[in-house]
């Protein structure tokens, strides 16, 4: 088998990408791995600057397999994947930039990021064994160590100027308020959604 043959090109892009897999606990777990189970992504300054220079590097060795490839599909499997990691460095370039907590979705669509816990800790991490348990426990316990490295991360990045804008704040602010209010957050009335949620479901009074 050469070197640029479409076998050799796919092993070497499956290495590549397992290796920065292995950055990346949440990523492990989306892919069935049980390796770092217990673990979240880092989201400090210092992760997403590794981050950057990992995919650097990724991008750096995809070039040279573009020199490599022979004929196709390897070429063209090595362009796409080139296309990713750029579209994937410049995510990561502007993590701070996108406002990775809004007043809109809270804590977003970014699993790979390290952020949406609760959808990952309800939909992704698996249950099936003893083990898993365990390590379900410890990545929950571990969750909020995880938030407040985010916070910090957010400060530093509002210490750049990188906030929402002031007017989105305003207008939001009620709105956030209110989701607090009403059963089961305190003894009034219940919460609107609840309210609908026991039009809609069989749910305890």
């Amino acid at each position: 088998m050469s070197v640029g043959s479409t076998a050799a090109i796919v092993a070497r892009l499956d290495a590549l990408e397992r290796a920065l897999d292995a950055r990346h606990p949440q990523r492990l777990t989306e892919t069935g791995s049980r390796e770092r189970a217990d673990e979240w992504d880092d989201l400090t300054l210092d992760g997403m600057a590794a981050e950057q220079a990992a995919l650097r590097g990724t991008a750096e060795a995809a070039a040279e397999l573009a020199t490599l490839a022979v004929g196709e599909p390897a070429r063209t499997y090595v362009a796409l994947y080139r296309r990713t990691l750029a579209q994937r460095l410049a995510r990561a370039r502007g993590f701070l930039h996108a406002f990775p907590v809004n007043q809109m979705l809270g804590l977003p669509n970014q699993t790979g990021g390290g952020l949406r816990v609760t959808f990952f800790l309800a939909n992704v991490h698996p249950l099936d064994t003893a083990v898993d348990v365990e390590t379900y426990l410890a990545r929950l316990e571990a969750s909020g160590p995880h938030l407040l490295r985010l916070v910090a991360t957010l400060r530093d990045g509002a210490r750049r100027g990188l906030v929402l804008p002031g007017c989105v704040i305003a207008a939001t602010r009620a709105a956030c308020a209110a989701m607090l209010q009403g059963a089961p957050f305190d003894g009034t009335a219940p919460h609107p959604l609840l309210a609908r949620l026991r039009q809609a479901l069989p749910l305890p009074a």
